[in-house]
């Protein structure tokens, strides 16, 4: 059948195996020589790609809701199937949430690990493998194997940001957090250019979460951007709010796309009045305190149920990187608008530090990292081939989770000595490279 990921790009022909249940899985995985595991494919690269054969787990479940929780440790016990949404939905009205929340509700616990997923708090408290506590692992071999940063954790730390190319996990515990409510005060902040994003960006810091959103269509300011930072409101804050607005909290009101558009409506002219659109829309919000529900705070593209239509057939290149210096963020916006890559999805989130674990391919590090959605064109690859170079030169990183098309030297580059390190671990575990993926194939992750 023709898969592809979310981005569409690459689009395939491969053996869809769903509807398989737990007893199938390790006879499918050791007569199988090379598959890989996909989650929701929300992927927009190709790491859960493969020409030969792709294993669903969706409907493999313990119970029926596929997670199981210890009030007393805290602890989230979880298939690998259910999606980040199903956890907040029975969780978070009991005010116990994920510690690290992506971008969209509808990706797979499973697939956060193996990209070792980050949030709008990495600053705080890092990337989801930080708060995993134990994972149950479905090796080449067929053995099920429990890695925990103690036990076996060679296997654990390069499983977590290693792709699938380890093993397939088949359930996780996560240690869960306390809130007093699920209900964030949000504060919104406009900056009229890059150099006062970047300083309002630093100075929300002390907030629990932050985002920033960059203009990079503008031709009047360069990197105008909207600063969205969020705490979790207390019980005594939502006292005065009304219950139509409590009623309301937690619902995404979901509008379609409900067929591919033309790419040719996709361009500089439609994404400027996008993106001033968008300007304006905050700047009208942020003139009262805004209470706002989980979903819209961190889901927002989500209200838009299959947006990546809007880019038509071909699909889209989304291209997040993370570089320390915010001089070199500021070229890269710069050298995106001067190309006319027009995004309308540029993202800016603030990293921590991040401990670096053996066999380890976490895309986190200290500093800047801009998410941005790009329709294909003709020149696309050779300027972000420009910009993996210029990533590379200042010791940054592009993510793995997203990337469909860097090049194997270029990757090296970034990643140095973690490369050689997870080939050593993956030799351990899966000496036969039954795991394999475009990913692994492209940037030689294969023994």
């Amino acid at each position: 059948m023709n898969i592809a990921n979310w981005g569409n790009y690459p689009r395939i022909k491969s053996h869809l195996f769903s509807n398989v249940t737990l007893d199938e899985v390790p006879e499918l995985t050791t007569h199988k020589k090379d598959l890989i595991v996909r989650g929701n494919g929300r992927s927009c690269g190709d790491s859960s790609l493969n020409k030969n054969a792709i294993l669903n787990l969706s409907k493999v479940k313990f119970n029926k809701k596929g997670m199981i929780y210890n009030y007393i440790d805290h602890e989230l016990l979880v298939n690998s199937s259910a999606s980040i949404g199903e956890v907040l939905d029975n969780y978070s009205l009991k005010n116990i949430i994920l510690p690290v929340i992506p971008g969209s509700r509808i990706i797979s616990v499973g697939g956060a690990i193996a990209a070792d997923i980050h949030g709008k708090n990495h600053y705080l408290n890092g990337s989801l493998v930080n708060h995993v506590r134990c994972l149950d692992i479905l090796t080449a071999s067929g053995e099920l194997i429990t890695a925990t940063p103690k036990e076996n954790s060679d296997l654990f730390y390069a499983t977590c940001g290693g792709m699938g190319l380890t093993g397939i996990i088949v359930s996780a515990g996560i240690r869960m957090t306390n809130t007093e409510t699920s209900v964030l005060k949000q504060q919104i902040s406009l900056c009229e250019n890059i150099d006062k994003l970047i300083e309002e960006s630093q100075n929300h810091r002390s907030s629990e979460y932050f985002s920033a959103w960059v203009d990079l269509s503008s031709t009047r300011t360069h990197g105008r951007g909207v600063v969205i930072s969020g705490n979790f409101a207390s019980a005594r804050e939502l006292l005065d709010h009304d219950v139509a607005y409590l009623e309301t909290a937690y619902s995404n009101s979901l509008l379609t796309v409900p067929f591919y558009l033309s790419s040719k409506l996709f361009n500089h002219l439609s994404v400027k009045a996008l993106d001033r659109l968008y300007y304006h829309m905050q700047k009208h919000k942020r003139r009262r305190a805004q209470f706002t529900g989980l979903n819209s705070f961190f889901f927002p593209m989500d209200a838009v149920k299959h947006w990546n239509r809007l880019y038509g057939r071909r699909g889209f290149i989304q291209y997040q990187f993370v570089v320390p210096d915010s001089d070199v963020l500021k070229q890269i916006i710069f050298l995106v608008k001067r190309e006319r890559l027009y995004s309308t999805m540029g993202s800016l989130k603030i990293f921590g530090e991040q401990n670096r674990q053996y066999g380890s391919l976490s895309f986190p590090m200290k500093g800047y990292s801009l998410s941005m959605d790009f329709k294909l064109t003709p020149n696309l690859f050779k300027v972000l081939d420009y910009i993996d170079e210029i990533v590379a030169e200042s010791s940054g990183r592009v993510y793995l989770a997203k990337d469909s098309r860097m090049k194997a030297e270029v990757f090296r580059k970034m990643y140095g000595r973690a490369v050689d390190e997870f080939l050593e671990v993956k030799a351990k575990y899966d000496p036969c490279n039954r795991f394999n993926s475009l990913l692994a194939e492209r940037l030689c992750l294969k023994l």
